[in-house]
Formats: structure tokens, sequence, C-alpha cells
């Protein structure tokens, strides 16, 4: 599997994949085929902001989309906000986690980010989902 900058050819796979996330999520109702169009070619082409599609061939299997920025209003030092971060349920392992997020890592080093963020901003914002996502990330760095 290969991870690289997505392209607008891999629009489609992507979108099939927000689908799936949202519905893993319960969140059916959260998804809008064009907002998450229109944020797919915005992220895809401004430099602030990131789109990593990892694929099996030519299909996309994962992808990871943020941004970097300020850490807060009062500091210079940036950060790199993963705002999306999902991989394909077959092919969900350490591996390929770690393959993925090391695009994510190589690009917030291009940018001089200090700190990390990771957090579904572009999904309803559910307290409980929030957790959950700690609670993974937790057991996933005790892991490394």
């Amino acid at each position: 599997m290969i991870v690289r900058p997505c392209e607008p050819k891999d629009f489609d796979g992507v979108l099939t994949l927000i689908k799936y996330m949202v519905e893993e999520l319960g969140q059916e109702d959260a998804y809008d085929h064009n907002t998450a169009l229109e944020n797919l070619r915005y992220n895809a082409t401004h430099d602030q902001y990131f789109l990593f599609v990892i694929l099996e061939g030519t299909r996309p299997v994962g992808f990871a989309s943020g941004m970097g920025t300020y850490y807060n209003d009062y500091s210079s030092d940036h950060h790199c906000h993963v705002s999306l971060y999902y991989i394909l349920g077959s092919y969900r392992n350490k591996k390929t986690a770690d393959q993925l997020f090391g695009a994510v890592d190589d690009w917030a080093t291009k940018i001089d980010a200090r700190y990390y963020s990771i957090k579904p901003t572009h999904i309803i914002d559910l307290d409980e989902l929030v957790k959950d996502d700690f609670r993974k990330a937790e057991i996933y760095m005790k892991e490394m």
C-alpha cells in the first residue's frame, strides 16, 4: 500500500470512505455530499491543509485530513490538527495506521509543527465519541 496526497481522481473513493465513516458513527444524517466534496477540494489545494490517501492499488482504503494552524491565539507555535482520520475496517491495523500517520507526521515536520491535536471536527461532536477516541488513542500509544 502507498500513501500520497489526495488527487482529484481519488475524490469518489474518499467520499465513499466518508460515507462508511459516518455510518459507523451512526451519523448518516450528518453527511452532505456537496459539502464533503467542497471540503475535499479545498483541503487538497490549499497549502495550510493536508489530505492524504492510503491506496491498495488505485483504490483508496483510508484517508487523513486536517490543517496546520497556531497552537493558540497567544503563541507563534504551529500545530497540526487532524480533523478526519479513517481506515476501512478490513485494512485497520497498526502497520496501516502508522503508514498513514507517517505522512501526516512528515507534513507536520515541514510546517515546523510543535503540537498535534486530533479531533473529529467535521462530524457532529458527540462527547461519547470524543471519549472513545481518547480511549483508542491511549491504547494505541501504549502499543507503540
